[in-house]
């Protein structure tokens, strides 16, 4: 079925099919081509893409669990476009990892990957989603580790 992008710039936006339907999916330049299965149940609908949960791990505060350290590679799942390693000894490499897993990643990347005293110190200089954001923010607000 062939779509036409309708909306703006970013962020996810609806397609307006020749048949009339209304497809939600990520603004591509000008026409695609969208599969009936991606429809389904939404012809007609406009609401915005779902997202993948943010994973904040019962035991986080556990300080004792083994944590990454010096040149490390990200799982698939969190790392599907490159870089794939990092360094986590230099600070933008740092903010990166950080920001990934904890957009991306599952309890047990979070776990590895994401030291919570290490986080409360580049809290301010991580580039996160704003639903993201709001669930650490909300997480260690609760925990008394950030005002």
């Amino acid at each position: 079925m062939l779509c036409k992008v309708m909306g703006g710039q970013q962020g996810p936006w609806f397609h307006q099919c020749l048949s009339g339907l209304v497809v939600v999916g990520e603004i591509s330049d000008s026409w695609r081509i969208v599969s009936e299965s991606m429809i389904g149940g939404m012809a007609g609908q406009m609401r915005p893409l779902s997202r993948m949960p943010v994973s904040i791990p019962d035991d986080m505060e556990d300080r004792t669990l083994p944590k990454a350290t010096g040149v490390v590679k990200l799982p698939p799942h969190i790392a599907w476009s490159p870089p794939y390693t990092y360094d986590l000894g230099r600070p933008r490499s740092l903010r990166r990892v950080y920001a990934r897993v904890m957009t991306e990643g599952l309890d047990e990347d979070v776990r590895w990957f994401i030291d919570l005293d290490v986080l409360v110190e580049i809290w301010e200089e991580l580039y996160l989603s704003p639903h993201v954001r709001q669930a650490w923010s909300r997480w260690l607000t609760q925990r008394g580790l950030i005002g």
